[in-house]
């Protein structure tokens, strides 16, 4: 069922440079009856579910159908399930799913959505390992997660767990340069809005330390 993936993928690509969305529905689709006449316990499966949740969360992006999320989140769901976690991808796999699970409670406000997405961004960093270019991006998608749950539910060790994984992004010194300073930048911003104590004035030297440098 490869050669269904890889239509797919190629329906993808043309989509993502003409903008047409019958590509899009059509790599759907291709991924779709890639991965139902996949069994559970093929080595390729979970590639095969997780371009089936990526190529939802795009049609959703654009369309912005709540089915089109919640599809994507199932078979993002199921990637993750069936990965191992020594698999290089898991990461990868788990940080997707916390982003389209963050997108749903945007529109939901379920706080198991946000909570979900917290546990797989963690998941995700825990597992990538250390001084992996990718590094930076999942704790930056962690921080997004939890200033979500923040604004909709304020607790300051949510907080405190937001400025402390802006500031890890930030120490990945094999990450993009700029992503590092998005993380140093986030946690300055949040904490020039905070009253000011010696926790969030530690982690907002040690923020500007990092853009000086």
């Amino acid at each position: 069922h490869a050669h269904l993936n890889s239509f797919g993928c190629a329906l993808q690509a043309r989509f993502d440079r003409l903008g047409k969305l019958e590509d899009a529905e059509r790599a759907i689709e291709a991924f779709q009856r890639a991965a139902e006449l996949t069994p559970n316990g093929h080595i390729s499966k979970p590639m095969y579910l997780c371009n089936l949740g990526s190529s939802l969360q795009v049609h959703f992006t654009h369309l912005g159908v709540p089915e089109d999320l919640d599809a994507a989140i199932v078979a993002q769901r199921s990637a993750v399930e069936l990965t191992p976690d020594a698999h290089a991808s898991k990461p990868e796999r788990l940080t997707s799913l916390g982003n389209s699970l963050s997108s749903r409670f945007q529109r939901s406000g379920d706080v198991n959505d946000i909570e979900d997405a917290i546990t797989m961004q963690f998941s995700a960093v825990n597992l990538i390992p250390v001084g992996h270019a990718y590094r930076a991006f999942i704790w930056m998608n962690l921080g997004g997660a939890l200033i979500m749950k923040f604004e909709k539910f304020p607790e300051v060790s949510t907080l405190q767990r937001f400025l402390e994984a802006s500031i890890r992004a930030s120490d990945e010194e094999t990450s993009p340069p700029s992503v590092r300073l998005e993380g140093a930048l986030r946690c300055i911003r949040m904490c020039s809005v905070l009253s000011q104590n010696d926790h969030t004035l530690g982690l907002s030297m040690e923020a500007y330390e990092r853009v000086f440098n």
